[in-house]
């Protein structure tokens, strides 16, 4: 028996027992309005006996009837879940279609964004007159200064670009 079923099983015996109490309540209160305030024993021989005979012989006679009304419930709610069975269905194939295009969207969007960025950073450096990437006419390609180590800062770079790259896509 799983946690669930034992969890299931517990809550309907508390729930037969508040209605047993509920139930029990409202009989000494109709016995009390019918005896005028006055709990007469001979009333609740009667309400056991009738209780007994109730059980004993009306119970055989009416579970047909009660299983035929309980048979059209069931295939009313049976008839009430098909278009929710429907809905589940393809609301879950328009999710995961939905799911699909968003996901393509956003990466576009992020491509779209860093090379807008570079265009616009390649214009402002050509407006300036700046140098790009170190092919001015005054330096060679591999122009070592005093101190300077390319690869390392070439690195470092790359290292406050992925961080700041990291930092944006956060704020999404």
């Amino acid at each position: 028996m799983t946690a669930c079923a034992r969890s299931a099983c517990a809550l309907t015996d508390l729930l037969d027992a508040l209605y047993c109490l509920f139930l029990a309540a409202a009989l000494l209160a109709f016995t009390l309005r019918i005896g005028q305030g006055e709990l007469r024993l001979y009333m609740l021989a009667f309400i056991a006996l009738g209780a007994y005979l109730s059980f004993a012989l009306l119970s055989p006679l009416l579970r047909p009837l009660w299983d035929f009304w309980a048979d059209c419930l069931f295939a009313f709610a049976r008839l009430l879940r098909a278009p929710l069975l429907l809905v589940k269905k393809y609301y879950g194939k328009l999710h995961k279609f939905a799911k699909k295009l968003f996901l393509f969207s956003r990466r576009t969007l992020i491509i779209e964004n860093y090379k807008r960025s570079a265009r616009r950073s390649r214009r402002a450096a050509e407006r300036r007159g700046g140098v790009q990437y170190g092919r001015g006419k005054d330096r060679a390609p591999f122009d070592l200064r005093e101190g300077e180590v390319p690869l390392l800062e070439s690195l470092e770079k790359f290292r406050r670009g992925v961080h700041h790259y990291l930092k944006w896509r956060s704020k999404l």
